[in-house]
């Protein structure tokens, strides 16, 4: 309500509703409103749907028409990807969000998760082994490889108490991806950091474009 009484339109870009149910309930709450306020499925999670969001807001900024702004961001989505290097594999298992066969498999050889997410779900994609600073090389080179032909890429890296390994993972970004143009470190929001646990690190890339 206040946002409506201040703003013509709102737009919320919500966590992917194949991990969470805020999605579901940011549309039972919007439609209160009719065509006020709108809800985008960003079919990511953390660092991934914040691009999206600085991209809506950019759109907004440029003075796009709020129908353009979704559209817009809409478009982004194939370009903007999520994905996790989990350190402590307990946590995703007591939420639910990875097997919880992987926990004790992951204690017993010492490696590293890597998560990412694929059509709004997040899936278990490679274990990385070696000292968690190996495990974090390893696994920007894994993630970075599609992305190495492509220009204006956008990256921001989250962490879980976990500032120097987040520096790490972000200068070897710079290194493995040449066109990439924008980047920030940000702490991760304790709802992940709950399912992700303490040492963690999320990184969303995004084939930035123009709003148009």
């Amino acid at each position: 309500e206040l946002l409506c009484d201040h703003h013509e339109a709102v737009l919320c870009i919500g966590l992917s509703s194949q991990v969470s149910g805020t999605w579901q309930a940011a549309c039972h709450a919007a439609a209160r409103f009719g065509d006020r306020i709108q809800v985008l499925d960003s079919l990511n999670v953390s660092s991934g749907q914040a691009l999206l969001a600085l991209y809506a807001a950019e759109a907004a900024q440029q003075g796009l028409q709020p129908s353009q702004v979704i559209e817009a961001t809409q478009a982004m989505l194939p370009r903007t990807r999520t994905y996790g290097l989990l350190a402590d594999l307990r946590y995703g298992a007591r939420g639910g969000r990875i097997p919880a066969w992987l926990a004790p498999v992951g204690r017993w050889i010492g490696g590293y998760l890597r998560v990412e997410n694929s059509k709004g779900r997040i899936r278990p994609r490679g274990l990385h082994l070696g000292t968690r600073e190996q495990a974090a090389g390893r696994f920007v080179r894994r993630i970075a490889h599609a992305w190495r032909g492509t220009d204006h890429v956008r990256a921001i890296v989250a962490h879980c108490d976990a500032e120097a390994e987040a520096r790490q993972a972000l200068a070897a970004l710079r290194g493995e991806i040449p066109g990439l143009s924008g980047a920030w470190i940000v702490e991760c929001g304790p709802a992940l950091g709950a399912h992700a646990g303490p040492g963690s690190i999320v990184v969303g890339l995004q084939a930035w474009r123009p709003p148009a």
